[in-house]
């Protein structure tokens, strides 16, 4: 028993001392001695700051991966994300963790800078960019003698201030940041690469140029070289040097970049190459030798978008709008492709055809499939709406027209002529059935042995169950990327078009059947036929009344054409007409003087400039 208490008593002993020790050692560490300096950077740089980046590159990495391009603009610099997810992003706050863990714990170590810089990474992945801007100046200030330090934070401070759309700012801290490059030093090619992201936005090409050379010179990651040399190839095109362009392109096409990169470079060499061992190449037809390349698929909507473009180039506009057609039916993955077809569609009903109302279908279906970043969309949504203005005065000035010109036929006439206007309502009205129906088609095959739709319970061969479905789908959920969890709303990576409550709720070329008229069923004959007699202006006051609403509807569009579109010459036509078809307007000194002084001003102009080109 004796010796068991011994025994007992010692190891209480041993831990006591043990615990001493520990207490001993950790108070020794937080003086401020050589070894503990030492200690403290040992850990901070080898475990703490090593965790840290690698969860801020795996990070970055994972969004490249999940980074959409627009192949048809001048690709970012960078693959960020700009979408603030809604949930805390646990990686992010890990890193945090870590860089606070040296600031807090470690301040004896050198690497206080480098951990501020973190946080500052950490809040611009977060999408938190004035955050992220307090911690760069912050890491600008404090460490002067860290020229690493400095460069790497004023440039990520620039990309900051960039996505915030400060760019006179941005401008001068990427001036500062260049002044801090040291040519016998190693060259830092972010600074360059920024500046080049900065001359995009500002569209500065001939700047741009000299900084994407720059920073493909000094980069030192192969993909990012490469993708870098890509946007040097856009870059030298829009600054009208397609030999240089071509060089890069096909350097491209030559190396392991993705296969979408790849394609898409040699859709480029294809746009700018009119020649080859002297013998004239048909660009169209070397796209359709891509589309017979099965490689090629997923890219369908690319190709045809190419086709089309240079048939517009051609002025070959009837196969255009087929070949845009085409490029939206294949666009599947690619939401801002078919948003692009859309708009072409909807220019050329505008510009060319002077055919608003499907022009405005088309610019609905444009915001719907466009995403809300891309540029320009918020002019687009601009355009959108107020075409709506003009399409309804049209068919104000058409019906008031129409029914003008019946009351002035005699009963019998005016009788053959409305049995007429019925009867092509009716073929209209079941054009658009068939269409609708076979349209349908393409999305839910019907059976096989002989069942028709109508006759089936299967829900896919209801055309008019399967059109609602269409219609709901998209006025909750907008257009939604064919992928896994495509109903979260807080999954970091998602590029969701946000368009459930402002989507433009008009007309949408793409639904199935055709679309549905807002709820609106179609007019049959008989409430055609009674329309039409009832707002017969067959009285002077009815004429008046008519004539009134046809004189507002052309002044709403001259102004249309003047204020919203600053098309003064459609604008001074319109008010011609007026002047012509209503020669008492009480307005005419006003309209008159308008025209008048835009002609004499575009008269100077074209003595000045000499005639357009």
């Amino acid at each position: 028993m004796e010796r068991a208490s011994i025994t007992s008593a010692l190891k209480r002993l041993k831990f006591l001392l043990f615990a001493l020790i520990i207490i001993i050692a950790g108070c020794s560490l937080e003086k401020q001695s050589g070894f503990n300096r030492s200690m403290q950077n040992l850990t901070a740089h080898y475990n703490i700051l090593f965790n840290a980046r690698e969860i801020l590159r795996l990070k970055q990495e994972s969004y490249a991966t999940s980074f959409i391009d627009n192949y048809n603009e001048v690709l970012s610099v960078y693959q960020d994300t700009t979408a603030k997810a809604t949930a805390a992003d646990k990686d992010l706050e890990a890193a945090a963790t870590k860089a606070n863990a040296i600031i807090n714990v470690k301040e004896q170590s050198h690497y206080i800078g480098d951990a501020y810089l973190v946080l500052g990474k950490v809040n611009y992945l977060n999408a938190n960019y004035y955050n992220a801007v307090e911690y760069f100046s912050y890491v600008i200030r404090s460490f002067p003698k860290r020229l690493d330090l400095q460069q790497e934070a004023l440039v990520w401070k620039a990309r900051s201030i960039m996505y915030l759309d400060q760019l006179p700012q941005a401008k001068l801290v990427l001036d500062s940041a260049e002044k801090t490059i040291k040519p016998k030093k190693k060259v830092p090619a972010d600074i360059y690469a920024a500046k080049l992201q900065y001359d995009i936005d500002v569209q500065d090409w001939t700047d741009g140029e000299e900084m994407a050379i720059k920073a493909v010179h000094y980069c030192r990651n192969k993909m990012q070289r490469l993708r870098w040399t890509f946007i040097l190839a856009q870059v030298q095109e829009l600054n009208q040097k397609p030999g240089d362009a071509f060089k890069n392109y096909t350097q491209i096409v030559k190396s392991n970049v993705s296969f979408e990169m790849a394609f898409n470079a040699s859709l480029n060499l294809i746009r700018i190459e009119d020649t080859r061992n002297g013998i004239k190449i048909s660009r169209i037809d070397r796209l359709r030798d891509l589309l017979r390349n099965p490689n090629n698929n997923d890219f369908k909507d690319q190709i045809y978008y190419q086709m089309a473009q240079l048939q517009m180039a051609d002025k070959d506009i009837e196969g255009a709008i087929k070949n845009y057609k085409l490029s939206v039916r294949y666009s599947v993955k690619n939401q801002n492709q078919k948003g692009l077809s859309y708009l072409r569609l909807a220019e050329i009903n505008f510009k060319n055809k002077g055919d608003y109302l499907n022009a405005k279908k088309y610019y609905d279906s444009t915001l719907t499939s466009l995403s809300t970043s891309y540029p320009g969309y918020q002019s687009i949504r601009k355009l959108s709406t107020n075409l709506q203005l003009l399409a309804d005065r049209l068919q104000v000035i058409t019906r008031e027209d129409t029914l003008q010109a019946l009351a002035k036929m005699d009963e019998k006439a005016r009788g053959a002529v409305i049995d007429k206007m019925v009867s092509d309502r009716i073929l209209q009205q079941q054009a658009i059935a068939d269409a609708a129906a076979s349209n349908a088609g393409s999305y839910a095959s019907g059976p096989q042995s002989g069942t028709t739709g109508g006759n089936s319970s299967f829900y896919f061969y209801n055309t008019n169950a399967v059109t609602q479905g269409y219609t709901d789908f998209k006025r909750r959920w907008g257009n939604r990327k064919l992928e896994d969890n495509w109903r979260r709303s807080d999954r970091s990576s998602s590029d969701i078009t946000n368009n459930t409550s402002n989507a433009p709720q008009g007309n949408d070329p793409d639904a199935p059947t055709g679309q549905l008229q807002s709820g609106k069923t179609a007019n049959t004959a008989g409430s055609y036929r009674q329309e039409l007699l009832k707002g017969l202006p067959t009285t002077p006051a009815l004429v008046v009344q008519s004539d009134i609403r046809i004189y507002n509807a052309y002044v709403d569009i001259a102004n249309f054409y003047r204020d919203i579109l600053a098309d003064k010459k459609e604008a001074i036509n319109i008010y011609e007409l007026i002047l012509r078809r209503f020669p008492n307007d009480p307005n005419k000194p006003a309209i008159f003087f308008y025209t008048v002084e835009r002609k004499k001003a575009a008269d100077i102009n074209q003595l000045v400039v000499g005639p357009d080109v």
